[in-house]
């Protein structure tokens, strides 16, 4: 390409005749290199692409001082450097016809103990979109500490411990000030040493800019502490993260476009692996349940089957934790089951992948005592009807119990649908199960008001006349908590509720997709139970209490039966 035909005619017959020169298809051709990094006093090998048109390339000749050249056979050259800094090699490749391709330049960063800062540049305007630290480190790199401030020198650690080399800072720009920064490097003798200070001023871009506009018309219209919000967003707030923040409610966020997708996927049951569940034998891990279209499934492994061996490891005498860790890997990668099937052994291929794993599992205790977990309340599951629809399928298959024991442990609640659908199943249809002061959109006035309404329950109350032992903990958060307090309220007869306090979120959030593809998270509601006895910050408190150390299961079974009944197995979705 003679992109020198194209220049203004004001260039010099000189310059001309140099670019035609250096632009000649005939010439070797050479490509730019990525800036190395170095520490003092450490060799680095720097290395470039070329070709000739029409030859071959005879030599490279390479200059650190931009006045003397050394050739080199090669396209790599090794360089050591005294003192720390921005270094520049220049190099150039010659055909077998004595044509030099245009030199080019090569950047190497010298650093000594401590790490060079790289972007953004020293005094820069950065669009908070681009708010990204980058430093290369030097000798000293152990892990790095992040100070960032809007005094100089900056003296607030924003990151204690960070293995990279570079952090996206702009979850932490506050304002548009100017904002300082620099990097603490440590060596794994616990010595440091810290590079320059440089300073950036943040400024909204475009894309930037609709977020924010998106992200607080969703908290003005739907957050329910309208008393909390801030009165002059745009002059003040630079960033979604921190408008939101700015509520002071830990669960009203505003999620990362990065790790929106990570989120989402929490809300679900999907989870990765084989799909299967197992209960330890003297021989080996029969499983117990494999999982709706997973990829144990798919392979052809069925209930009943006694696993021996994974790959050349026998499972007979090892722990649940280390058949796991056997069976945990990447989609794609593959397990070779050996199993025990009708008298038979056979062999079985397994890839491991993603799937819907169950929400409610359940299991037999005794002769008369069902076990029934419930993981979360999500809509997306194995089955169609979600959570809810499994619940039913529950109750149905451990119908010839005389006693139930649900439990919540763990349970950080999900999606108040199958929450509603779900405690329907214990209360008869009207009862009412949570009062609750929220925003909502009414579309006849186009606009958003805060009322109070109270849920009751649906119907289909299948477990009306069965009791139940509920297990609860201080993870048995938000839609738990409404079942709990629903089964204090109006089930307190034939209903205990074991375990510790629980955790205390009395409220509940809409999320909206923004339009960067990140997720504004606001609380909309705040619940109280019908007996009125707020749990919010506070928690449940069980009728009856467990003592640390103690397993909660046990104590179910001796309320129940009298008797201490510890059952060895505790299955785990592999």
């Amino acid at each position: 390409m003679r992109a020198s035909c194209l220049l203004p005619v004001l260039l010099t017959p000189v310059v001309m005749t140099l670019l035609f020169c250096t632009n000649d298809p005939s010439n070797p051709v050479i490509h730019p290199a990525e800036p190395y990094s170095t520490s003092i006093n450490r060799p680095v090998t720097i290395s470039v692409k070329a070709y000739d048109p029409d030859g071959t390339i005879a030599e490279y000749q390479w200059s650190v001082d931009s006045v003397t050249f050394v050739a080199t056979s090669g396209p790599s050259y090794e360089v050591t450097y005294e003192s720390e800094g921005t270094k520049i090699v220049k190099v150039r490749a010659v055909d077998n016809d004595g044509n030099y391709s245009r030199v080019v330049e090569i950047s190497v960063i010298v650093t000594d103990k401590a790490p060079i800062l790289l972007r953004p540049p020293d005094g820069d305007t950065v669009e908070i979109s681009d708010a990204i630290l980058e430093w290369a480190p030097g000798s000293y790199n152990q892990y790095f500490s992040v100070l960032f401030d809007t005094v100089n020198p900056p003296r607030t650690a924003v990151l204690s411990v960070l293995y990279d080399s570079s952090y996206m800072i702009s979850s932490y720009i506050s304002s548009f000030r100017t904002w300082y920064w620099c990097i603490v490097a440590h060596n794994e003798n616990s010595e440091a040493d810290t590079s320059e200070i440089w300073s950036f001023t943040p400024v909204r871009d475009n894309s930037v800019e609709t977020e924010f506009e998106t992200c607080w018309k969703i908290l003005s219209d739907y957050s329910i502490y309208q008393d909390s919000l801030p009165q002059d967003p745009y002059s003040y707030f630079p960033s979604c993260y921190n408008l939101y923040r700015s509520v002071h409610d830990m669960f009203t966020v505003y999620i990362d476009p990065v790790f929106s997708e990570l989120f989402l996927a929490s809300l679900t049951t999907e989870t990765g692996g084989a799909g299967i569940l197992s209960d330890s034998i003297q021989s080996g891990y029969v499983i117990t349940y494999v999982v709706k279209d997973s990829p144990a499934e798919s392979a052809g492994l069925l209930k009943g089957d006694t696993i021996i061996a994974v790959g050349d490891s026998p499972v007979a005498d090892i722990s649940p934790g280390t058949l796991k860790e056997l069976l945990e890997g990447d989609p794609g990668e593959t397990r070779t089951f050996h199993v025990r099937r009708d008298e038979g052994e056979r062999t079985i291929e397994v890839t491991l992948g993603t799937f819907y794993a169950p929400s409610v599992l359940t299991d037999s205790l005794s002769d008369s005592v069902a076990y029934i977990s419930l993981v979360r309340f999500s809509s997306e599951t194995e089955i169609d009807g979600g959570s809810a629809e499994e619940f039913r399928l529950a109750l149905e298959s451990t119908s010839w119990a005389t006693h139930t024991i649900l439990d919540l442990r763990g349970n950080g609640g999900g999606e108040l649908g199958q929450c509603f659908d779900i405690t329907s199943r214990f209360v008869p249809e009207g009862t009412p199960i949570i009062k609750s002061s929220e925003r909502f959109y009414v579309e006849g006035l186009d606009s958003v008001i805060t009322f109070d309404t109270t849920y009751r329950a649906l119907g289909g109350a299948t477990a009306l006349d069965r009791p139940f032992t509920v297990l609860v903990d201080s993870l048995t958060a938000s839609a738990s908590e409404i079942v709990v307090s629903c089964l204090k309220d109006f089930r307190p007869d034939d209903i205990t509720i074991a375990g510790t306090v629980t955790y205390g979120k009395g409220s509940g959030q809409y999320l909206f997709i923004t339009p960067l593809e990140g997720i504004a998270k606001v609380t909309f509601s705040l619940v109280t139970p019908v007996s009125g006895i707020v749990y919010n910050r506070v928690g449940i408190a069980p009728h009856v209490a467990i003592a640390p150390g103690e397993d909660a299961l046990d104590v179910a079974l001796q309320l129940i039966e009298g008797v201490t009944l510890a059952k060895a197995r505790r299955n785990t979705l592999m």
